[in-house]
């Protein structure tokens, strides 16, 4: 679940969903809108919300996906990138999408797709500890 402003999104693990929720009067929430993240059955357990992106991932297809939100009530999708095997966690700073994967110790550093000049990187657990802990700081 991410706030932003009046609106709540939230991912559905069970039938891969976006949705998006307005709790502008918070007695009378309003789903805006739902968004098919991929076929999974096994929808992502993550996501970030930053500005007018949502940046989650579909595990059927194992692909990081940004959806538009500009328009709440008409998400689109912008783009999606490759991320490997058994996406698990995911958080976004900068250009930046950091994935974690079921069963390893890596953490994938991704450019995202509008900024991507590089290839796929990965660190390790001890580096990402670090990542955490400095983002604490900020």
């Amino acid at each position: 679940i991410e706030v932003q402003g009046r609106y709540i999104y939230v991912t559905e693990t069970g039938n891969a969903n976006l949705f998006i929720i307005d709790v502008s009067n918070p007695a009378v929430p309003v789903l805006l809108a739902t968004f098919s993240l991929g076929t999974s059955t096994t929808g992502p357990t993550d996501l970030a919300v930053i500005g007018k992106y949502v940046y989650t991932y579909d595990r059927a297809n194992n692909l990081l996906k940004i959806i538009d939100i500009s328009n709440p009530t008409s998400p689109a999708l912008v783009s999606s990138t490759a991320i490997g095997t058994g996406p698990r966690g995911l958080a976004v700073s900068g250009r930046f999408a950091y994935i974690t994967h079921d069963n390893s110790d890596d953490l994938k550093k991704i450019i995202i797709p509008f900024f991507r000049k590089y290839p796929l990187q990965s660190i390790k657990r001890e580096q990402f500890e670090k990542f955490c802990k400095h983002l604490l700081k900020i």
